[in-house]
């Protein structure tokens, strides 16, 4: 006889536990403080919050950062982010709740050993997606997307973060960023980052000024109608992370190269019939090379 109960444990107003005890169960973005999952094959990590927050590296989460994160307890608004577009009503959300924070009809997010999963619906749209680091040294964002409304739905998906490429300190930002550069690898549907300056205090690794040894990646398993590597294009002058520029007018620029203050950003476009569904993947990571 089966006794496990399918009752929830240890439940309160946020979450709870699975009845296996195998995930915690977040039932609002809106937790007191961030609640973080650290994700790990060993060597790639990921750390994720409750919101959508944090972020990726490799081997040592400190000099060897592969996106931009600030430690924020207050406002959590540093992260690899997603919006969703409908491009019928024009309206905007996340399935992570940060950075737009529109108020959801459904929201849970779960944390599993070695994964993150988020289950979101807005507008009849309903939307998981799972976060997990993969063999080598990259990480998932497995995205499923289901229209449960009576009509046909035509829907834009932009990805957002920061490169880092290296140590995590912020100083002299402006200057660090002119090493980075960008540039989109269409056969591999991919934006490739480089660094030319590794800024690293560790004593055994010789003088600072050093080339960063790896390209960081940034694909999708479906093709992009269009990319944006420039953060002042993807979120205008002056823009914000909830409502940038290049959401709003549904256009990204197809800019990279050098110069720019450098993102990663694919533009990737869906049409569901009423009741129907699709599954597509990211995948984000460092290489040695670039093949």
């Amino acid at each position: 006889m089966d006794n496990i109960s399918s009752a929830p444990l240890f439940e309160t107003e946020y979450g709870h536990f699975s009845p296996d005890g195998n995930e915690y169960i977040i039932k609002t973005p809106r937790t007191p403080k961030p609640w973080v999952n650290v994700i790990s094959n060993g060597d790639y990590g990921i750390v994720i919050s409750q919101a959508g927050g944090g972020f990726s590296w490799k081997t040592h989460s400190e000099f060897n950062r592969i996106t931009r994160w600030h430690q924020d307890l207050i406002r959590d608004d540093w992260g690899k982010y997603i919006y969703i577009k409908n491009n019928q009503t024009g309206k905007v959300w996340s399935p992570t709740w940060m950075p737009v924070k529109q108020d959801l009809s459904f929201y849970e997010c779960r944390f599993g050993f070695g994964y993150a999963a988020f289950i979101t619906e807005f507008e009849k749209i309903n939307v998981t997606l799972t976060l997990f680091a993969a063999k080598d040294n990259a990480e998932i964002w497995d995205l499923s997307v289901k229209n449960n409304s009576e009509g046909e739905v035509s829907l834009s998906f932009y990805n957002y973060f920061e490169w880092t490429l290296g140590s995590s300190a912020d100083h002299h930002r402006e200057f660090h960023r002119t090493f980075i550069e960008t540039k989109i690898d269409t056969e591999h549907n991919a934006i490739i980052a480089g660094k030319s300056l590794w800024d690293i205090p560790l004593g055994d690794r010789g003088h600072w000024n050093t080339e960063y040894p790896y390209k960081g990646f940034f694909a999708c398993s479906k093709k992009a109608s269009s990319f944006e590597c420039d953060k002042e294009a993807f979120l205008g002058q002056y823009g914000s992370i909830q409502y940038p520029l290049a959401v709003s007018i549904g256009k990204l620029t197809n800019t990279c190269g050098k110069g720019h203050d450098p993102i990663a950003s694919l533009k990737i476009d869906i049409t569901l019939r009423a009741g129907s569904s699709e599954r597509f993947s990211y995948i984000l990571g460092l290489s040695e090379d670039e093949n």
